[in-house]
């Protein structure tokens, strides 16, 4: 592939990602303005990632060097909650029905979460043990709470039993400590700036 049409592809990622990440924000504000500012970070997931994503991709396009906490965050996080979308929305889709948003919100959260894939096997930074470690304690814990609050799917109200909450704590820990293993695998041979 001619190095400018691929120059043009990060450029159309970006704006994708950047316009989901709006969208997510606008559609998700409604519910975030109820919890402090600062617990957004750990709240929000279609709304954050796509603009981590978009910051990794702004960075490589600029010829600038990552930064390791940023890089490691969106790339796990979109990696981990992609796979995660797989087994969240079918799951609240069989308790409560079929749902045109939720079947939406697989595709969504999949564009973001295929790029965070793409970033582990084809990585552009070596992870640092600090980012990699910091980076599944956050995602650990966010899991753990949305576990012990029922809060994985912060818009959706219906109530779901603790016995499939637990189903899905334990299935996206498996997902996150899998994506943090290729991570590792892949991390050894950056790709070249363009």
């Amino acid at each position: 592939m001619p190095q400018i049409l691929k120059r043009n592809w990060i450029l159309y990622l970006i704006i994708l990602d950047l316009a989901w990440g709006i969208a997510a924000w606008i559609y998700d504000l409604p519910d975030l303005i109820h919890y402090p500012l600062y617990i957004w970070p750990l709240r929000a997931i279609c709304p954050l990632y796509p603009f981590l994503i978009a910051f990794i991709w702004w960075r490589f396009y600029k010829n600038k060097k990552q930064i390791n906490l940023i890089y490691t965050w969106g790339v796990l996080g979109s990696a981990m909650y992609g796979l995660a979308s797989l087994i969240f929305y079918p799951t609240m889709m069989a308790v409560g029905g079929f749902d045109l948003l939720g079947l939406g919100s697989i595709f969504w959260i999949l564009f973001y979460g295929v790029q965070g894939w793409y970033l582990i096997i084809r990585p552009l930074v070596k992870i640092s043990p600090f980012s990699l470690t910091a980076v599944l304690v956050l995602l650990f814990a966010k899991n753990f709470l949305d576990w012990k609050f029922a809060t994985f799917g912060y818009l959706i109200t219906e109530p779901v039993s603790s016995k499939i909450t637990a189903m899905l704590f334990g299935a996206i820990t498996i997902i996150l400590l899998i994506c943090a293993f290729f991570m590792v695998l892949f991390t050894k041979k950056p790709t070249p700036r363009p």
